[in-house]
């Protein structure tokens, strides 16, 4: 704008003074009839800073015009951004409901691929059953036609007889084992009670579990009874078949006939026949389990909808054994309906001894329910729950629910459950300590912490019976490894034959004190990938020439992948090795020592491997 001050110029822009005592020169305005007189040079700066003045509100109007532009193009750039980032939503949505639908499609193929694969199992089946019955049509059609070889000798016939007698013998004699074992626990049981305090003698709880282990031994007895007359009903048949292979042999030169016994026409003949495990099962008196399943599922169409819609081969689970169970709800789209066709299977059965679940989360609720549906059998002595995600309220749910079951397995590994489920199991461990044989509780992630718990239930319940224990992968540590030898050193576990500790840190000082407390009954321990390293030797040694080693029908101690380097050392416990008379074998392959397997050979022979 312009100043009345400055002389009409614009603000900013007046001319630099004129010097003092300086004339005015001459202008050509002088005499103009506006009335004022001014220099020629005054003018001309006027002219030419009033054409800076315009040039510069030209460029300011430029630039107003620019700013204006650029803040139109800003809000079409943020509503373009806008509507790219409701596109983007939109593709996410589409992708999101795109992947689900792939999802539900692969789920779809799997359960078509598991159809697929019961479909060409039993066409397998169906198929070998077919070539049996050729080869023995063709085989019947040798032995009734004239001028043919009529088949084996009558030493192939006898053998091939024989052998399978020896067989089903063997399961007799294994059979009868089992009895005697179940006989002698009962009868432990029973002589045991008298000696008890009165006070436990009178408590109507204690009594009634004490009832209760005996009721399942006792069905456990009859149904070892029940197979010992079925395979031994077996035996007598394979007798009569060899007895008749005996007393009339086939002429080996003689061609075939189809007299059978007691025709005129030559003597009978015998045919070999390779009975396969269908066969030999239809020859024992026992009623078919699919036809008792089918019979079950009948009173229940529910729950045979629900095994056609998932897909499940039945049979896969119970293994053709009706004491044994197999449940998997990994690949099932509805497991809880699935689970419930078992539970109901488990009450009907009746029979159930062995139950194994898999790869399925076993939650609060269905951990109750299935205590609930074996308590009313107390027939089970194995459970294995591996990779269950069993947690610490879980376990101490199993453990109070199934206190009264007379269990001789517990196998809970592969569930991370760590010190709060050790601390859940120990408190019910000591219910099963007359009975239990087999714990295994590998990658649980125990700790010492946990380890400390064990031990304490093994002291508090002795565990007499207690043969196999697996600690694989568990992060135990000396202190965990010492808290064991402790209970172990105070009689716990006096029967223990097998002992796992592989892929721990129990390191030099927890193997040392492990082995400085295992009873005589310790046939085998396991602390491969322990970070043990060749102090442990001395220890080992020291025990072995102490003698607490003599007696040892046969030790195999384990300790490959471990830290061992000292050759010196090594050659020290192969030459203790060679004094004693004790058969112990140590495996430490894998280790540092450049010792040659020879060399320890000339010394101990195989006592060391490395």
């Amino acid at each position: 704008g312009y100043s009345s001050s400055s002389g009409g110029y614009p603000s900013g822009l007046m001319p630099p003074p004129r010097a003092a005592g300086a004339s005015p020169a001459a202008s050509p305005m002088e005499g103009s009839p506006v009335g004022f007189a001014t220099d020629d040079a005054e003018y001309q700066d006027r002219k030419l800073y009033k054409r800076k003045y315009e040039k510069a509100k030209y460029q300011l109007q430029i630039a107003e015009a620019a700013l204006k532009d650029r803040e139109n193009s800003s809000g079409e750039l943020e509503r373009a951004v806008r509507i790219l980032d409701t596109q983007v939503r939109e593709f996410k949505v589409r992708m999101e409901r795109w992947e689900s639908m792939a999802s539900e499609e692969k789920e779809k193929a799997a359960r078509a691929q598991k159809k697929l694969k019961v479909a060409l199992r039993k066409l397998n089946d169906r198929d070998d059953k077919i070539r049996r019955l050729e080869a023995r049509l063709e085989r019947y059609h040798k032995s009734s036609s004239n001028g043919t070889p009529s088949g084996p000798s009558q030493a192939e016939v006898v053998a091939h007889l024989q052998a399978s007698i020896k067989a089903m013998k063997d399961k007799v004699g294994k059979v009868q084992e089992d009895l005697r074992v179940y006989e002698g626990k009962k009868t432990s049981r029973e002589s045991e009670w008298p000696s008890q305090p009165v006070e436990i003698r009178e408590n109507p709880e204690k009594v009634q579990r004490h009832l209760a282990k005996l009721k399942a031994l006792e069905d456990a007895i009859k149904r070892k009874v029940n197979e010992e007359s079925a395979l031994s009903a077996v035996v007598n048949q394979l007798e009569d078949k060899l007895k008749e292979a005996l007393v009339a042999p086939k002429a080996s030169a003689a061609p075939a006939t189809t007299v059978s016994r007691g025709g005129a026409e030559g003597p009978p003949t015998v045919e070999m026949h390779e009975f396969d495990e269908d066969e030999l099962l239809d020859l024992r008196p026992a009623e078919p389990q699919d036809a008792r399943f089918a019979e079950w599922l009948t009173g229940h169409p529910e729950l045979e909808t629900v095994l056609k819609e998932q897909g499940v081969e039945v049979w896969d689970s119970f293994d053709g054994d009706v004491g044994r169970l197999e449940i998997s709800l990994a690949d099932c789209s509805a497991p809880g309906s699935l689970f419930d066709v078992y539970l109901g299977w488990i009450a009907y059965n009746g029979q159930l001894t062995r139950l194994t679940m898999s790869d399925t989360t076993l939650d609060a609720g269905m951990a109750g329910r299935l205590c609930e549906s074996v308590n009313q059998l107390k027939t089970v002595s194995a459970l294995e729950l591996n990779r269950c995600g069993l947690t610490g309220t879980v376990c101490d749910i199993l453990g109070a629910e199934l206190e009264a079951l007379p269990l001789e397995e517990v196998n809970f590994g592969y569930n991370n459950f760590g010190v709060h489920g050790a601390q859940a199991l120990s408190c019910h461990l000591p219910s099963w300590s007359t009975t239990l044989s087999v714990l295994n509780l590998q990658v649980n992630t125990l700790g010492d912490a946990g380890a400390a718990e064990l031990a304490t239930a093994f002291r508090g319940g002795t565990f007499p019976s207690l043969g196999v224990l697996d600690l694989r992968w568990n992060e135990l540590k000396a202190d965990g490894a010492q808290a064991l030898a402790d209970a172990f050193s105070a009689g716990a576990c006096p029967a223990l034959s097998e002992i796992n500790l592989s892929g721990n840190q129990i390191r030099a000082a927890g193997l040392t004190a492990l082995v400085g407390s295992m009873s005589q009954s310790l046939r085998s321990i396991d602390a491969s990938m322990n970070h043990i390293g060749s102090e442990a030797l001395e220890g080992i040694q020291d025990w072995i020439g102490r003698g607490r080693g003599e007696n040892l029908a046969r030790l195999l101690v384990n300790l490959e992948w471990n830290m061992i380097d000292d050759d010196d050392g090594l050659k020290k416990l192969a030459e203790t090795l060679r004094q004693t008379t004790a058969k112990v074998v140590f495996i430490l392959k894998n280790n540092e020592s450049y010792l040659e397997q020879s060399e320890l050979a000339a010394i101990c022979g195989d006592a060391i491997k490395i």
